[in-house]
């Protein structure tokens, strides 16, 4: 994420925090021991199965849903 998702203004009850993440082992152990804990959480817009990857794919592209999760 590069800022505020579309739509952001309406939840005020929500604080977007920008942070940077390198793509180690040790970094995405600590983002999920955040989000694990319960101190970092990933707002899911969009579940799909993935043989609907083609789908999700193309309602992300469209934007205003946030990211999309697959699932088996």
């Amino acid at each position: 994420m590069t800022g505020e998702p579309d739509g952001a203004e309406g939840y005020p009850k929500v604080r977007v925090v920008p942070f940077v993440s390198k793509q180690d082992r040790a970094t995405i152990a600590f983002v999920a021991d955040a989000v694990g804990a319960g101190k970092m959480t990933i707002p899911i817009g969009r579940r799909e199965e993935l043989k609907s990857a083609g789908a999700a794919q193309a309602a992300f592209t469209k934007g205003g849903i946030g990211k999309v999760l697959l699932t088996p």
